[in-house]
């Protein structure tokens, strides 16, 4: 039988994430409102950006919360979805990124 500490089991899980965002993969979007009609639809699309941008950048929406949010932190991440949300140039997305990325760090 194995035995693991769990005290390594987070910083490998970190270490993975770290590596993981080292060569970020290209996600598709389809059907996204890049021009929402009230700030609800604005979260609900930044939720979308942010789930695929965790994709692109190695870390899956079943991962350990730390690991998500490690993620988050980190430039793919920021890149990613920071890009949309200006390319956009919709002010209720880049507002919904401004509200989550400051979060994030």
């Amino acid at each position: 039988m194995i035995r693991t500490n769990p005290r390594f089991l987070l910083p490998a899980a970190l270490l993975c994430a770290v590596a993981a965002q080292a060569e970020p993969e290209k996600v598709v979007l389809r059907h996204i409102d890049l021009h929402p009609a009230s700030e609800a639809a604005a979260r609900r699309t930044i939720r979308r950006i942010d789930s695929a941008a965790l994709q692109a950048c190695g870390v899956s929406d079943s991962a350990l919360r730390e690991v998500q949010a490690a993620t988050r932190k980190g430039d793919c991440w920021r890149e990613a979805v920071g890009d949309v949300a200006r390319q956009s140039g919709d002010p209720r997305l880049t507002a919904a990124f401004a509200r989550i990325a400051p979060a994030a760090r």
